[in-house]
């Protein structure tokens, strides 16, 4: 799937919002603001039965209010964690998290890293459409063009209602299924040509 780069970030201020689009205009990942925080609020709160607790802003519980994911979003826990929004037409309907890494270590800089890690989850009245397939595509392609990073990976935890849809959604983005260091998790991985 091709993109079309929107923004890059300004790594040297720190100042960033990436953004990648497919070229049809229908799915967008743009790093998440705090300004969308009423936003991410809902769309957690409509999915607390849906997500694992990973995905609240504590890793615990879910999130209490808007202010609560907008301090997150502006001062988040693992700084190295790129958080994207999926849009579908405009619509918030998910979250990818990306960590750069280089050597395995995470870094505050994608244009160093050489592999990223993704999770990612859509919320659960958009399942079924493509959407994280897509979303997986766009940002993977994109953070292949903007900083050369080439591997990526992702877990899956086993044993959940949605651990074959899970497989099935990363399959469908050209990932192959590795080993995996832990016995809970299924592990991905996605080597995109060097070219």
């Amino acid at each position: 799937m091709s993109i079309d780069q929107i923004r890059t970030p300004n790594i040297d201020t720190g100042e960033s919002n990436l953004e990648f689009g497919s070229i049809d205009g229908s799915i967008l990942a743009r790093q998440l603001v705090p300004e969308d925080a009423n936003t991410l609020f809902t769309l957690i709160s409509a999915n607390k039965e849906h997500l694992s607790s990973s995905w609240f802003i504590d890793g615990k519980t879910p999130p209490e209010s808007p202010r609560e994911v907008a301090n997150k979003l502006q001062h988040p826990p693992m700084p190295a964690i790129l958080c994207f929004g999926i849009f579908e037409h405009h619509s918030l309907v998910g979250r990818l998290d990306v960590i750069p890494r280089k050597n395995g270590t995470p870094t505050l800089r994608p244009d160093q890293a050489i592999e990223a890690e993704f999770s990612y989850f859509v919320g659960e009245q958009f399942n079924g459409r493509g959407i994280a397939s897509q979303a997986l595509n766009v940002v993977m392609n994109g953070m292949n063009e903007r900083f050369g990073i080439h591997t990526f990976t992702s877990e899956v935890l086993k044993g959940t209602k949605f651990t074959e849809a899970s497989a099935r959604t990363l399959h469908k983005s050209g990932f192959l299924q590795a080993i995996s260091p832990d016995e809970l998790y299924l592990r991905f991985i996605n080597e995109l040509s060097k070219e």
